[in-house]
């Protein structure tokens, strides 16, 4: 077995862990099975045909489904092997750790007892876990599995094994179902905005800067610990009522607002030390119009749109890319990262990464921790459709929706249209009441409360919500909920010496700091830049202007920029999940149609910067 463990180290844990109260027995056919307490887990009589009963209903699965299988107590389920197809994906659950260590120290025997569950282990994409221990392990596999390669889910259950801790097994079942759906969100998220993320990366290579320049997020790592609290401010409607406080404590924290809720603070007379843009698309112009930036620093993502860096003119920019930490089974982590992002380093050298969920407020949350801050207020963090609602009064939504107000279309009424077009479910408001969220909110509140459960052991971040509203955030103290005027919490200041960068600091360092750092900051590498996304430019245009084999041609031009895969990866994807069904002239006549298309895009949106921007 220890080629086993070595290619799935998550099974090491189970050594020693067994237990007196579970055996190895034999059913009356002689077969070997468990035995719980003297107790068979499984029948008693014909375990195999149990088992072939079971794995009946896996046929039929495609090869791009995952089967799993809840219980273990019938070691003949391991054969579940002699139905997959080759590169389909199968997991076997059981909630004891006992039974576990029980299969792991027989296999090791010389007489080779469960020979189904060594061939099962031996066999790539079939795992086994045991036990509540192991869900960590469970949750990390699941989450790192490439989305593209499944296509659902099929959940078959050994019911002796089920009926002996049913709640285990339903939490479980949700608990994968809401994993798989949050992949298949993300790749469908990924899908849709690849192609927008590398342009734009590529594009603001021109904007970003060195590790050792203030434009850069490495250079502001760490540079607050041990300061004062940070607040970060979203646009939830609960905001309108938290903003009387804010204004009241403002001068003792570091506010960093996200894009949405940046008018809504200025109406209140309150300046945010930061701002953060994660959107990639133009309308997050909308945020900043009209608005003066120049005493504020604006933290973007580098997939934002490229004319928001050439028409903003804030008191500086820091930017950063957004990278997912994937685990894998083997023990071994892979970061992914935004497409464009390592060509973009390869010409500006590392850049700051932040975690992200998938919304503004997640990444912000993040870089608040990359900036060294360990106690963070959240206010506007309602996740949720509060008083049916999404977003605060102030943002820009209101301020486009009053223009369409008349005396047959009310604001209300506006409002209500865009919640009907959400499919809602019931959540816990964080008074206790149900009130409205739906499944994008969902996985963003997952999100945090994953972050600080993690967070918990490896790095404490006290997380405190002065919101009245929206949704419980499991991990999070609630502030003001018993008392509206409750005063900020105290902040356990570093001892001067353990920290050399510890320092108090009030709202006014915090913005000199970040603006006296822009007083000498130079970019003289723009002109090198701009050949290089020209020479890229040049190349793209090339492929598209040849016609014939430009699938083998678009090939080449991958191998040299792998992250303009990023460009053709959903068709890729299409063929690859449909390869049974599509010919090989079909197979062709997608990619090519596919690929003219995109690259058409990237260059009429290319051209209007590469050779434009100053």
């Amino acid at each position: 077995m220890q080629d086993v463990f070595g290619r799935k180290p998550y099974l090491t844990f189970l050594r020693g862990k067994s237990s007196p109260d579970l055996v190895r027995g034999e059913a009356r056919d002689g077969t070997p099975i468990p035995l719980e307490k003297g107790r068979p887990t499984c029948s008693a009589y014909a375990p195999g045909t149990e088992a072939d009963r079971m794995l009946a209903a896996a046929e039929g699965l495609k090869r791009t489904q995952i089967l799993v299988i809840l219980g273990a107590g019938n070691p003949q389920c391991f054969g579940a092997t002699r139905t997959l197809l080759p590169g389909q994906i199968c997991v076997v659950v059981d909630h004891r750790l006992a039974l576990g260590a029980l299969y792991i120290e027989e296999s090791a025997l010389d007489s080779h007892p469960f020979p189904e569950l060594e061939d099962y282990l031996r066999t790539p994409g079939c795992h086994a876990f045991f036990g509540a221990e192991s869900q960590v392990s469970l949750e990390h596999y699941l989450e790192g599995l490439p989305a593209e390669n499944f296509q659902g889910i099929r959940f078959l259950k050994h019911r002796a094994s089920v009926d002996r801790a049913p709640d285990f097994y339903a939490d479980l079942e949700i608990r994968m179902r809401a994993i798989l759906q949050s992949r298949m969100s993300d790749l469908l998220t990924r899908f849709e905005f690849e192609p927008l993320w590398l342009r734009n990366t590529l594009l603001n290579s021109m904007h970003a800067s060195g590790p050792d320049q203030p434009g850069n997020l490495h250079f502001w790592q760490d540079r607050f610990a041990g300061t004062a609290s940070a607040l970060l401010v979203s646009a939830g409607p609960s905001l309108t009522e938290t903003i009387p406080w804010i204004q009241k404590n403002k001068d003792q924290f570091f506010i960093l607002a996200c894009d949405t809720a940046l008018k809504p603070l200025l109406r209140a007379g309150i300046r945010p030390h930061g701002v953060h843009i994660l959107d990639a698309q133009k309308q997050t112009m909308l945020h900043f119009q009209g608005e003066e930036l120049g005493d504020l620093i604006i933290f973007a993502d580098l997939v934002c749109h490229p004319s928001l860096p050439i028409h903003l003119r804030p008191g500086g920019w820091i930017f950063s890319s957004t990278a997912r930490l994937i685990f894998r089974p083997d023990g071994s982590t892979e970061e992914l990262r935004t497409p464009g992002t390592d060509q973009l380093e390869q010409l500006c050298g590392p850049q700051g990464r932040l975690q992200s969920g998938g919304s503004v407020a997640t990444s912000a949350f993040d870089l608040l921790r990359f900036l060294g801050f360990r106690t963070i207020y959240f206010a506007g963090q309602d996740l949720a459709w509060t008083n049916r609602q999404l977003h605060a009064l102030g943002t820009h939504h209101y301020e486009r929706w009053n223009n369409m107000v008349s005396r047959k279309l009310s604001l209300e009424t506006i409002n209500e249209r865009v919640v009907q077009k959400r499919d809602l479910i019931p959540v816990q408001s964080v008074d206790g009441r149900e009130l409205s969220g739906d499944f994008i909110l969902s996985l963003y509140r997952s999100w945090f409360e994953q972050s600080i459960e993690a967070l918990r052991d490896e790095d404490p971040v006290q997380c405190i919500n002065l919101s009245r509203g929206g949704a419980f955030i499991h991990g999070m103290q609630n502030l003001r909920l018993a008392d509206p005027d409750a005063m900020p919490l105290p902040t356990t200041a570093i001892e001067p010496g353990v920290n050399e960068k510890s320092k108090t600091y009030d709202s006014a360092d915090y913005r000199n700091v970040l603006l006296n750092a822009y007083g000498a900051t130079v970019s003289e590498e723009k002109d090198a830049i701009r050949r290089a996304l020209q020479q890229i430019y040049d190349q793209v245009a090339g492929l598209s202007a040849n016609s014939g084999n430009s699938r083998a041609r678009a090939e080449q031009l991958w191998q040299e920029y792998p992250d303009l895969r990023a460009l053709i990866r959903k068709t890729e994807v299409y063929i690859s999940r449909n390869q049974e069904k599509l010919s090989e002239d079909r197979s062709n006549d997608v990619y090519e149609r596919n690929l003219k298309k995109t690259l058409r895009e990237f260059l009429q949106f290319a051209s209007r910067y590469i050779s434009n921007t100053n």
